[in-house]
């Protein structure tokens, strides 16, 4: 089985860290695997290319471009004029795109994000199958709009082979009635091996701190909230002084500062920037927070549990899926008063976070893992494999 996958980006964060995940775990079976991937303009030792040739897998640098943009707002000129770039600058790339896929002997095309639509457009150009895995809420959690409407994007989704949903929020947010057969599998974020090692580093870290400590991990943005968390420990260190609070990822902090001086938490709140080894956060906290309202499954979730911390996440989206209240962490809605609250809970009651992590452990290594996703992927493949019928010459 030779299967081509089509990525969006060459930053190695969340969606590309899932598809490295499964392209490990698919290793172990009888597939071929290449990756498509955006140019890298800027060098970046982290980037998902070079973590791609680590292992061996063969990868194409293709220029792609996305079908979204940040925003409604703006200009009409000017977001019509965006549009019409983005799908020249893709028509004129997908000859070489199409050369690359049947210079493989592809059996299988498989896109890995909603925002590139050039996987569907070689699908129909070569006849050969088309999985679309769907992992993002563009315009609810990131306020990124598709450049030709949303209804012409679910209209190429539902015409795909297979649907792969990374949860069933995502599954409820695109699915639309078409041929494509649809399937939701969760992230896979740890070999069985890694998870028992990661609790066996847990059980290290898990003795009461002097401080403790909750952490926010994910990329700065408005929609991962990490300003409810900044308001959250200023009501929190009120009842409890001896608390802090790690925000951790890239992004623009500007704001962030200014709110963390404006509340008198410079001493509280510590700006970490992006880590290449997020367990590392994880370990140096006693509890994770989740703030994001439109979360499509919540990877940072996952890898807290597999890091025994319990989560205080917001009741929506993806994260109401993965998190069990009052067994491996708990829900609020509401605002910064209401997560205020719950991490008091956790504070006061650090035994019962001890035992909430160790559940969500336990769960994580069972639902979570690369060897169970892996395996979920590999037999959509294998479902698909017939001899592709070309039906255009490009």
């Amino acid at each position: 089985m030779n299967v081509t996958f089509i990525t969006h980006s060459n930053k190695f964060y969340g969606a590309n860290r899932s598809l490295f995940n499964l392209i490990e775990g698919l290793q172990t079976y009888d597939v071929n695997l290449q990756v498509i991937a955006p140019y890298i303009f800027s060098p970046d030792a982290n980037s998902m290319s070079n973590h791609l040739k680590e292992i061996g897998v063969p990868v194409y640098n293709i220029p792609l471009s996305w079908w979204v943009s940040p925003s409604t707002n703006g200009h009409f000129l000017k977001k019509r004029r965006d549009a019409f770039y983005h799908l020249l600058s893709n028509f004129r790339h997908l000859p070489k795109l199409i050369k690359v896929v049947r210079a493989w002997q592809t059996d299988i095309i498989y896109t890995n994000s909603s925002v590139l639509p050039m996987g569907a457009w070689a699908s129909y150009f070569t006849g050969l199958p088309h999985v679309w895995h769907l992992r993002e809420l563009n315009d609810l959690h990131y306020e990124a709009y598709f450049d030709w409407g949303k209804w012409i994007m679910l209209t190429l989704i539902s015409q795909a082979a297979v649907n792969i949903y990374i949860s069933e929020t995502v599954q409820s947010y695109y699915q639309r009635s078409g041929r494509a057969k649809q399937y939701v599998i969760y992230n896979g974020v740890a070999s069985i091996g890694q998870f028992d090692s990661l609790r066996q580093q847990a059980l290290h870290t898990l003795a009461d701190k002097k401080v403790y400590t909750f952490a926010i991990i994910g990329v700065i943005h408005p929609s991962k909230g990490q300003e409810e968390a900044i308001r959250a420990m200023a009501l929190l260190v009120r009842r409890y002084p001896n608390t802090r609070l790690l925000i951790v990822g890239a992004g623009d902090t500007d704001f962030l500062k200014g709110l963390i001086s404006e509340l008198s938490l410079d001493e509280k709140v510590e700006l970490w920037g992006h880590i290449d080894e997020p367990y590392k956060a994880f370990f140096a906290a006693d509890a994770i927070l989740m703030c994001s309202r439109h979360e499509a499954m919540g990877r940072v979730t996952v890898e807290a549990m597999a890091a025994s911390r319990p989560v205080i996440g917001y009741a929506d989206g993806g994260t109401v899926e993965l998190i069990e209240d009052g067994k491996n962490g708990l829900l609020y809605r509401g605002g910064p008063e209401e997560l205020a609250h719950k991490m008091c809970y956790l504070v006061g009651n650090s035994e019962k976070g001890r035992q909430m992590g160790a559940y969500g452990w336990t769960l994580a290594r069972e639902k979570y893992s690369i060897e169970r996703y892996a395996e979920e992927v590999y037999e959509v493949l294998s479902s698909l494999m017939s001899p592709p019928v070309s039906r255009t010459n490009y």
